[in-house]
Formats: structure tokens, C-alpha cells, sequence
């Protein structure tokens, strides 16, 4: 058994494979399952596990990104770690094998957003979004820039040794909150992240736009979309 105590993913409970994770005396703590527990073997009972790992590594991409971090924090129930609140959220909105067209990275809808272009190469991911316009309500006096977080989910690993399912998480550098034209976000994944990239054959981007304030603390988020 192992207790954390200082942890950035806050208060933490649930079970992935043999680790279970619990609280005590404010503490996280982890321990390994007795090996007498046998988890059942059902097809109910398989896919529930397998929902909630892949909803706990979607977590962890979101949590690692700090602007979608904090809006997420900003919207958690009082009686809710931020972690938890991600992966409840998601545990539905995912599938057994992989994200779904409902998988969300932001915690509710948002202002509405849509990419007319989203490509994802090894050394760049590229989004070409439609106008924003002045229906979200952004007031650019005290929303002057905007970024892009985008976590992207790898299946189908080219390497035997690879997890079947990662995520990779990224963030475009900020730009002016422009509402009337159509704005462009280029990220360069690190050496680390494109060489991810390069060995998984499918790839798929999640997305949303973040507003910041002048002394660039996240203000308001956009829907989560999705490339093809």
C-alpha cells in the first residue's frame, strides 16, 4: 500500500485493473487488490472496466493540460474531486474499444465552434476553424486571446509493446480573439509526442477553443469537436 500526500489529480477513488484508489485521512491511497478477488468475468462486468480505464486516461490527458484543468475545476460538484468529475463524465461517452462521436474534453457545451479543417500529421497538428461570430459572447476587451487544447486519441499501434489506446495531449500557442473571421491553430507536437504519433496508424483529434483574460486565466470554453 502506498499513500500520496500531495497529489495534482486531488482526491482520487475508484479501481483500474488490480490498483485501487481510495481517500484517507485526506490522503490518497493505493493499494493492490488481494489476489483471493476474482472481478467478474461477464461481458457487463468487462466492458464496465474497460469504459473506466479508457475514461481514467482521457482524465489524465485533460488534467495535464492546465487552461482545460482549470475549467474544469471550475465546474466540478462541491462534493467531487476534478479527477473523478472527468472520468464520470466521459465513463458514458465512451466505448469499449476506443472514443466515441459523444466523448467530450470540455465540461459542459459550451460557446458553439467549428473546424472546417482538422489534420493531423507526425510534426503538426492543423485546425482551420469557421468565424466564432458574436453569438458565444466573447468580449474581446476582456478575452483579447484564445487558444486551442486538443487531446488527440491513437488506436492501432504499429508495435506489439504499445498500448492499444493512448492519448496525447496539446495545446496551440495563443492568438487574438478575432469573432469575424476564421481563425487557424498550428501545434507542434514535442519529439516525444510525434514519434507517439508516428506509431499508431489511427488518429484522432479532440478539440475546443479556451478564451483567456489579459492576465491569461482561462474565462470561457467552446463545444468539444472532433476530426473526421
Amino acid at each position: 500500500m502506498a499513500e500520496l500526500s500531495k497529489s495534482v489529480l486531488g482526491k482520487v477513488s475508484g479501481t483500474v485493473g488490480d490498483i485501487t484508489f481510495r481517500q484517507r485521512r485526506g490522503k490518497n491511497v493505493i493499494s493492490v487488490r488481494p489476489k483471493s478477488f476474482m472481478p467478474g468475468d461477464d461481458i457487463p462486468s468487462v466492458e464496465r472496466r474497460a469504459r473506466f480505464a479508457l475514461s481514467a486516461k482521457l482524465a489524465q490527458a485533460i488534467n495535464s493540460l492546465a487552461p482545460l484543468r482549470t475549467i474544469w475545476v471550475d465546474e466540478t460538484p462541491p462534493d467531487m474531486s476534478p479527477y473523478n468529475y472527468m472520468i464520470g463524465v466521459n465513463f458514458s461517452l465512451v466505448g469499449v474499444n476506443g472514443i466515441t462521436n459523444l466523448t467530450t474534453i470540455s465540461p459542459s457545451i459550451g460557446f458553439p465552434s467549428e473546424a472546417t479543417s482538422i489534420v493531423i500529421a507526425t510534426d503538426s497538428v492543423a485546425v482551420v476553424m469557421k468565424p466564432i461570430g458574436t453569438s458565444a459572447g466573447i468580449d474581446a476587451t476582456k478575452e483579447p486571446t484564445i487558444r486551442l487544447v486538443s487531446i488527440l486519441s491513437l488506436t492501432k499501434p504499429t508495435l506489439p509493446t504499445l498500448d492499444a489506446n493512448r492519448f496525447v495531449a496539446l495545446m496551440s500557442p495563443e492568438q487574438a480573439s478575432v469573432l469575424d473571421t476564421a481563425l487557424s491553430f498550428d501545434i507542434v507536437p514535442g519529439s516525444t509526442e510525434s514519434q507517439l504519433i508516428a506509431n499508431y496508424q489511427e488518429k484522432k483529434a479532440l478539440c475546443a477553443l479556451i478564451t483567456l483574460s489579459p492576465e491569461k486565466n482561462p474565462v470561457r470554453y467552446s463545444n468539444t469537436f472532433q476530426s473526421a
